[in-house]
């Protein structure tokens, strides 16, 4: 028990190292595991798209394949672009948002033609006709200004540029309170945007637009996209910082499409909302959320919006060339936010994305962000359902330590089941109904990894307890009773109980002086001959062999294992003992050296288990019961029948043939027992000869124990006419008793018992 309770502990100690070592690296997050929660979320977001809301005020203006085909390639003169510029402000777009960058001059500008004309008298006429006319980046920079709600682009560098965009919008900042009181009146303080931006992505310098175009602008913000490392984009960020090289200060900047929705409704400072700088390391905060107007947007510390996609839409898409040759209505410009962008796969401005697996052009993405911020539809991970993970992990993996080895693989595997589509359902409605990414994959891994380990050892365990249980017994029982002990340890109480048992002692008659006549070698032989087979059957019919005495053997059933049939199964171990010995005896080989046997069985309450020393102990039996099948084995040479059984067996194997043989007080005993011939199966006991001979045998014991000699003489005549010869001498012992008592009377008294004199 020590052995199986230090096992026990092995398995629950090393199940909470895996389980704390799978918290451990959810903590850690690395980026295997990253990269999984993505691969989920992804899925999610193919199967369950964000529905595209044709309502919602975006659309893009696309300088696709076809508007190149029909006005030429890119680059455009900035004049033209101008012109777009003047047309969607005259149809009353809300916001016009430029997904480009005009870093250099218009090549076609008048200003570069002159610089690139040559200083010769002949070309002194164009040169000064070309400085009459206007620069077409002026035109750009002119139509920006008039139109008062252009949002302009730039895109951030690696390189170390000291350049940085002009800052057109301020941000406010609120962290959570520092103090207790604070936070439980629900106030925030004011901070600096340093203070909680210290996670944002920080580059040293950017590439900006012409300065008379930025100058004109009424928003600036950043259109650079950040795919992962598997080269799909997930995540949209809202604030980027620059930080040159010779300075110490951040400035921050909002992404294209936060200053679109800032610009086209409220054109106000844009909140920043995260944790106070006091409650993290490095001292400084992480951004949770973003406030917009009236929209609230959840995001990461790095001021990252997750996306959620709705897919390619053809709907968003109104091509240049239609806006300025009059085919685009009024009613599809007229308050909405005009994204300007390219979806030319020529241009290279093409993303990959969850929801498919073509690229999608990067202004569709600045779309859907903006209609994600419209629409109040997030995707968020929150601290409260990262939380809810590493708790639900920790609980299912405590649940199956403390389950499996109470309730079993079965039972343990259908909760841990439960337990994992449980969370796979609370992942799904937490997707569906309120945008919640919640990480079902980890955790359930996690369950089953303990799961496995816990089933694993304990498998381990039982095979070490079916090792030493096969080990134990297989001398005593059969194969398939030690293979059914190992499968059911559960049965074997170690250490001694008491159970009703019937047991059996066969002894060989006559041994001593066979022995005399062999030489040890051939004894040796003859013996292993003879025990081989008995012990065999003893094996085949359940029993379990206690031990071997010389030429005697011990054996009961009804332990270990259990068996309702323990009676019925000796006997038939006792016929078959005779008949394979009878069997035996017909070979030739064994003409000269017959072997016969005494049989004793019989039941009742034994204490069965381990017995001896700490320095050697054997699986045994004691008892009442175990003494009184020893005596009747001896009481087969006195009756000369080859199996005795008491009562108790007897009552247990009312349908085969036997006999009552006596009353009995076995030596050491005061109390007589009852005691039976057994003399075949069923079969036998349904024959009209055993039925002759029982009515026969009945009338002479009857007659006996009532002092009737001539009558029970004259039933012995029939018993002996009718009795096989095995029994023969059992009506031998009778007439010599009958004889006996004829002559001298044993007395009004007198009970019918024998007592026996010997073992």
């Amino acid at each position: 028990m020590r052995k199986n309770l230090t096992g026990h502990k092995t398995t629950i100690l090393v199940a909470l190292a895996i389980l704390a070592g799978a918290v451990a690296i959810r903590l850690h997050q690395p980026e295997f595991l990253r990269r999984m929660q993505a691969s989920t979320f992804d899925t999610y977001n193919r199967l369950w798209p964000r529905p595209f809301n044709p309502g919602i005020p975006v659309r893009i203006a696309d300088f696709g394949d076809d508007t190149l085909a029909r006005m030429g390639q890119w680059p455009w003169p900035r004049d033209r672009i101008a012109t777009l510029v003047d047309r969607l402000s005259e149809m009353g777009a809300s916001a016009i948002v430029f997904d480009m960058v005009f870093a250099e001059p218009d090549a076609r500008s008048p200003r570069a033609l002159v610089s690139s004309l040559a200083e010769t008298p002949e070309m002194a006429p164009l040169r000064a006709l070309a400085k009459t006319l206007p620069d077409t980046d002026a035109l750009l920079a002119l139509s920006i200004r008039k139109a008062g709600n252009v949002v302009t682009g730039f895109s951030f560098s690696n390189r170390r540029e000291p350049t940085i965009p002009i800052k057109k919008r301020g941000f406010v900042v609120r962290s959570s309170a520092p103090n207790l009181i604070s936070r439980l009146s629900g106030l925030s303080l004011p901070r600096n945007m340093e203070a909680i931006g210290g996670k944002i992505f920080t580059f040293p310098g950017t590439i900006n637009n012409l300065a008379e175009i930025d100058e004109a602008a009424a928003e600036n913000g950043h259109f650079s996209l950040s795919s992962d490392d598997d080269g799909v984009l997930r995540t949209y960020q809202l604030l980027y910082a620059v930080k040159p090289p010779e300075t110490q200060q951040k400035s921050f900047y909002p992404a294209l499409g936060l200053a679109a929705v800032d610009l086209a409704g409220n054109k106000e400072s844009i909140e920043v909302r995260g944790l106070d700088p006091s409650a993290t390391s490095g001292g400084l905060g992480a951004i949770r959320s973003i406030r917009v107007g009236t929209r609230v947007i959840p995001t990461t510390e790095d001021a990252g919006m997750q996306l959620y996609f709705s897919g390619h839409r053809p709907e968003r898409f109104l091509q240049v060339a239609d806006i300025l040759s009059g085919k685009v209505s009024e009613e599809d410009i007229r308050g909405r936010i005009i994204l300007i962008g390219t979806s030319a796969s020529g241009l290279m401005d093409l993303r990959f994305i969850p929801l498919s697996q073509r690229q999608v052009p990067g202004v569709e993405i600045h779309a859907e962000a903006i209609e994600q911020i419209l629409d109040g539809t997030f995707l968020q991970r929150n601290p409260l359902t990262e939380t809810g993970e590493i708790l639900g992990m920790i609980l299912a993996g405590l649940l199956l330590i403390w389950l499996l080895p109470k309730a079993g693989a079965m039972t343990s595997a259908a909760i841990g089941a439960a337990t994992i589509i449980s969370g796979l359902a609370i992942s799904i409605a937490g997707y569906r109904l309120a945008g919640l990414l919640i990480d079902p994959v980890y955790p359930a891994a996690a369950t089953l990894l303990v799961y496995i380990t816990c089933l694993s050892l304990g498998y381990l365990n039982e095979e070490r307890k079916r090792r030493q249980i096969r080990t134990a017994f297989a001398h005593y029982l059969s194969p398939d009773l030690i293979e059914e002990l190992a499968e059911k340890p559960e049965d074997l109480r170690l250490g001694g109980e008491v159970r009703p048992l019937t047991v059996m002692f066969s002894d060989i008659r006559g041994f001593s002086a066979i022995s005399e006549n062999f030489s040890p070698e051939k004894l040796t032989q003859t013996l292993n001959d003879f025990l081989t087979p008995m012990t065999r059957i003893i094996m085949n019919n359940k029993g379990t062999i206690d031990k071997y005495i010389g030429d005697a053997i011990m054996a009961f059933w009804n332990a270990p294992l259990a068996n309702e049939n323990h009676g019925r199964d000796a006997c038939m171990a006792g016929l078959a003992m005779q008949d394979a010995l009878a069997e035996r005896n017909r070979l030739p080989e064994y003409a000269n050296a017959p072997l016969f046997i005494g049989i004793g069985i019989n039941t009742g309450p034994c204490c069965v288990g381990n017995m001896g020393s700490d320095q050697r102990f054997a699986y045994s039996a004691i008892g009442d019961a175990v003494n009184l099948a020893s005596r009747l084995e001896g009481q087969t040479k006195t009756y000369h029948v080859p199996i005795i059984i008491g009562e108790a067996t007897r009552d247990a194997i009312p349908d085969f043939a036997t006999l009552e043989i006596d009353l009995i007080t076995v030596k050491g005993k005061t109390r007589p027992e009852r005691i039976f011939a057994l003399i075949g199966l069923p079969e036998t006991a349904e024959t009209e000869s055993f039925a002759a001979l029982k009515h026969a045998h009945t009338e002479m014991l009857s007659a006996y124990r009532a002092q009737r000699w001539d009558e029970a003489r004259q039933a012995m005549s029939a018993c002996q006419r009718l009795a096989p010869a095995r029994i023969s001498g059992l009506y031998e012992l009778y007439a010599q008793r009958i004889d006996a008592f004829s002559k001298s009377t044993p007395g009004t008294d007198w009970d019918g018992v024998y007592i026996a004199s010997g073992k």
